[in-house]
């Protein structure tokens, strides 16, 4: 059957569901993940004060938003390889304290990421996050009374994302 040229505008756009994020190769179940930007460049100005004006010369350094993984916590495989990373990352000691064993924690503990996109169980686009590591690790509020979920939101920085469409 043929398309009627008058709707051949009309496209099926992705939906932000169905996804998976991978931290080294394992599954990392992940309800919403934000900061999905391939960068920014600051802009290099030049006042001209012949013409009072401000030219936009240059593009600037590029930089990366941090990645925010956010999901519902329920203390199993995906939390414990969280905290491994963080205890990793902060070279926390069996005291739970950061440095007692003679060592401060840095960057150097990173990670790389796939987070894939599917569209109808297809594979639609892939993002590369390269070389990241842990900002930090919150839990939500506790709270007497409330129905709320417990979540766990994993601030990553990175140094930038790679998109490949399918």
């Amino acid at each position: 059957m043929a398309i009627d040229k008058k709707f051949s505008f009309i496209r099926d756009p992705f939906r932000t569901n169905e996804f998976v994020v991978e931290i080294d190769g394992q599954n990392f179940v992940c309800d919403k993940v934000s900061g999905l930007k391939l960068g920014e460049t600051g802009t290099v100005e030049q006042y001209d004060n012949q013409t009072n004006a401000v030219y936009k010369v240059s593009s600037g350094v590029v930089k990366w938003p941090s990645l925010t993984l956010e999901t519902a916590f329920c203390g199993k495989q995906n939390e414990k390889n969280i905290l491994e990373w963080w205890k990793e990352t902060f070279n926390i000691a069996n005291s739970g304290v950061p440095g007692s064993d003679g060592t401060y924690g840095s960057s150097s503990s990173r990670r790389n990421l796939n987070i894939i996109k599917y569209h109808f169980g297809q594979v639609a686009a892939r993002w590369l996050v390269k070389e990241a590591w842990l900002k930090s690790v919150e839990f939500s509020e506790l709270e007497a009374g409330s129905e709320n979920v417990f979540k766990i939101t994993v601030v990553l920085e990175h140094e930038g994302l790679e998109l490949i469409l399918s």
